[in-house]
């Protein structure tokens, strides 16, 4: 550790600001996700904070150690309509709705509310849902009040497909690597068999093993002697880990012809991450037809009719790509 003497003084000041502008804005949004989710309780109605205010308490131990924007919570599907519907009467506005979350916004405080009934998009298939995680969910304390919380071995999983999965789209941060070092600090007692059982079962191991080294071989996470014979094992994972310098700030579109970019960045990085045959398939195939925030921006559907966004996206990337080869051959 660095001692504080070895620290300039204007850049220590500079940090000691920053910090109390994190804690501000940190408790104020803690605030709003205890105030929500106590409302959400009160319609007896699961819910389960994740990431934000929440990570920050149980990993970093303060509020003003990590800094967070929006707020993430996890229902059923089945109760989708009802939390929406409840945070409308609370002032928020709707905004984008993706295939695993929903937007919501506050025009007054600016806070945005993620709402999920899943952990990742379906292209990324991560099938560790709801009902799997109500069994095994941990009563915590965050500010006076208690919330309920996935088991540390699940918010593992959580944390280290959550990298892969914001990697793969370009916007990955050191910081979540730092999210996982310090859950494995706060919880060394962690059952590294059900992580690693869980992880095979739900066809992530690999993406388990890839985030777990990258965080041992940049931030220097202590691993049991288990997860270390399976990074030996699986020659993939090495194979991801020494390639992640040369990917590191390459962010190609997600929108070239899947037929042509399969050598790209991206879709190398998702098939390397994916063991099982089947999740490859199911990325190609929303690759191809799943609407994504083009198609939501450019006609907004009521949900009756939203099934009309799979037909206009492929309308959509026809044209697209038509007028690309078009202008291809006319130069």
């Amino acid at each position: 550790l660095i001692g504080s003497n070895a620290v300039p003084e204007n850049v220590l000041s500079y940090l000691k600001c920053q910090f109390q502008v994190t804690a501000r804005h940190n408790l104020f949004r803690t605030n709003e996700l205890i105030r929500l989710t106590r409302l959400i309780e009160a319609q007896k109605l699961l819910v389960i904070p994740f990431k934000g205010p929440t990570l920050a308490a149980i990993a970093y131990g303060n509020l003003g150690l990590r800094m967070f924007g929006d707020l993430d919570l996890l229902v059923h599907q089945r109760d989708l309509t009802k939390v929406k519907d409840l945070l409308v009467t609370q002032g928020y506005q709707l905004g984008i709705e993706l295939d695993w979350e929903c937007q919501l916004i506050h025009p007054k405080t600016g806070i945005e509310v993620d709402l999920h009934w899943t952990i990742t998009p379906k292209r990324f298939r991560f099938e560790l849902n709801i009902k799997q995680l109500s069994t095994r969910l941990q009563p915590f304390t965050l500010a006076g009040v208690s919330l309920l919380q996935p088991g540390s071995e699940d918010l593992l999983l959580i944390l280290c497909i959550g990298w892969c999965k914001d990697y793969y789209g370009g916007s990955s941060r050191l910081a979540q690597l730092c999210d996982v070092a310090e859950l494995l600090r706060k919880y060394p007692q962690i059952n590294w068999m059900q992580v690693l059982q869980r992880s095979h079962q739900l066809g992530v191991e690999r993406m388990l093993l890839f985030t777990l080294a990258l965080t041992r071989n940049l931030l220097g996470a202590d691993l049991p002697e288990l997860v270390l014979n399976r990074l030996q094992d699986d020659s993939n994972v090495t194979e991801l880990v020494t390639q992640i310098g040369s990917w590191l700030g390459c962010q190609p579109e997600l929108e070239e012809p899947f037929w042509s970019s399969l050598s790209s960045v991206n879709h190398r990085l998702y098939f390397a991450m994916r063991e099982r045959p089947v999740d490859r398939a199911i990325y190609l195939f929303y690759c191809i037809i799943a609407p994504t925030e083009q198609e939501f921006a450019m006609l907004a559907l009521p949900k009756v009719l939203s099934f009309l966004y799979y037909p206009l996206r492929l309308i959509r990337l026809g044209y697209k790509y038509c007028m690309g080869w078009q202008q291809r051959f006319s130069n």
